[in-house]
């Protein structure tokens, strides 16, 4: 094993760093029927020259591979099975070393993909997502459209009308003797990112709208004359009270339709009436967005081409902040203090980088507002893998304190499902 310090002074020897340099080169120049491996391409900026943006040719890259390795041309022959495949496409911000740092001008974007035919198993791995590229915030801000714009001329450059295009398919290198091309046509089949991704990407408001969900056209921030939840409309549902019943579903016709009209809209009426409008449909207009190409509607829409990251659902202000409110809400009302639970999480030996309580970096933190215990989060993946220990030693022994009332049983059955991949050694937690 080396240091990161060493194989920082390997790399900067100018042998190893000319010898680095020049087997990249070799790799990104490699040429193939769809054209070299390294790509550029010029976004364009506001008021200021394109960008060059140096990404990674999809393409290219799948038959490079193909070429390579007889093993991986069998496999994804083997896991297409003749039939087209999906393409999943994923976002995401990162930024290199201390992720707590006030500064973000490492920070970068990456735009990755996969195939839905891969098993699982195989996605969950290194060499499961593949980059399309990566940008910096800071020059993401300068592109017109900033993500939304990158990911338009990335899904044009994917399925290009006049050029390549995974919908109409490509021929890869294949190992049989009888064949020595096969098809690989890919679909898009969704956008798999968190929330304020999924926000951003689809220029949606979501609760900075009327409507804080794109898929509802009559479910949002409702309220009456006395700035109360509306209750008792015949169409209209406020988000906290509306049951699935109720809800009228938006297809992708009827959310463009939305757009269209914000689009004839633009510069026809004022300012102030305008930001209303966009309000009033959850919606922002955003010419250099994907919504308003109308060439790239019949492969995007955020009504069917959206999937929520399982892992933000589950863990970060998702279905686990819920049930832990819900299940320490009941233990209070059983007169188990939050202070008692505070001083529990105290006493755990937790490993270094979580934290606990309401001053610097957190991960867990409990307090109470308004009434109701709520349970804030700050985790990253290290720290799940971080929490499975303490979950595991101490969740079993918080069950049986509880007198077997029905209402508590309830919960904390539906808390134990939510702890169980952690509770049960060698489950692995997957999405169908």
């Amino acid at each position: 094993k080396q240091s990161l310090r060493s194989l920082h002074e390997v790399l900067q020897s100018d042998a190893t760093y000319e010898e680095f340099q020049k087997e990249v080169a070799k790799i990104s120049k490699r040429e193939t029927p769809y054209g070299p491996i390294a790509c550029k391409m010029e976004l364009p900026c506001e008021g200021e020259e394109p960008l060059v943006w140096h990404f990674c040719n999809p393409f290219a890259l799948l038959y490079a591979i193909c070429e390579s390795c007889p093993a991986w041309s069998k496999f994804i022959q083997k896991c297409l099975g003749g039939r087209s495949g999906g393409l999943i496409l994923y976002t995401d911000e990162c930024t290199p070393g201390n992720a707590l740092h006030p500064f973000n001008q490492r920070e970068f974007t990456g735009i990755y993909y996969t195939i839905d035919k891969l098993p699982s198993w195989f996605r969950a791995r290194k060499y499961g997502w593949l980059a399309v590229g990566y940008i910096s915030t800071p020059k993401l801000k300068l592109v017109r459209g900033q993500l939304p714009g990158v990911c338009r001329h990335v899904l044009r450059y994917l399925y290009n009308p006049s050029g390549f295009s995974l919908s109409v398919g490509m021929l890869l290198p294949a190992t049989t003797v009888l064949e020595k091309r096969f098809k690989l046509k890919l679909n898009l089949l969704c956008f798999m990112q968190d929330g304020k991704a999924h926000k951003v990407l689809s220029s949606t408001k979501g609760a900075g709208g009327m409507k804080c969900c794109s898929d509802c056209k009559n479910v949002g921030n409702f309220v009456d004359g006395h700035d109360q939840p509306l209750e008792g409309h015949p169409y209209l549902q406020h988000y906290a009270l509306a049951v699935p019943s109720q809800f009228d579903l938006h297809t992708s016709a009827s959310f463009f339709e939305m757009a269209d009209k914000l689009a004839d809209q633009h510069g026809k009426i004022g300012k102030g009436k305008f930001e209303d409008l966009q309000k009033h449909y959850g919606l922002n207009y955003d010419p250099d967005g994907m919504n308003y190409d109308k060439y790239l509607r019949s492969i995007y829409n955020p009504i069917d081409k959206t999937y929520w990251d399982p892992m933000h659902v589950l863990l970060q202000g998702g279905v686990a902040q819920y049930e832990l409110n819900a299940f320490l809400y009941k233990a209070g009302e059983l007169g188990v203090s939050l202070e008692s639970v505070d001083v529990w999480m105290s006493e755990i030996h937790w490993p270094s980088g979580i934290t606990t309580g309401p001053t610097g970096p957190k991960v867990l933190h409990l307090c109470v507002g308004r009434g109701s215990v709520l349970i804030e989060y700050e985790m990253c993946s290290t720290h799940n893998f971080f929490l499975k220990g303490a979950i595991s030693k101490h969740v079993p022994f918080i069950f049986p304190v509880f007198p077997c009332r029905p209402c508590v049983s309830r919960q904390a059955q539906s808390f134990y499902i939510v702890c169980w991949p952690w509770l049960c050694p060698g489950l692995n937690m997957r999405c169908s």
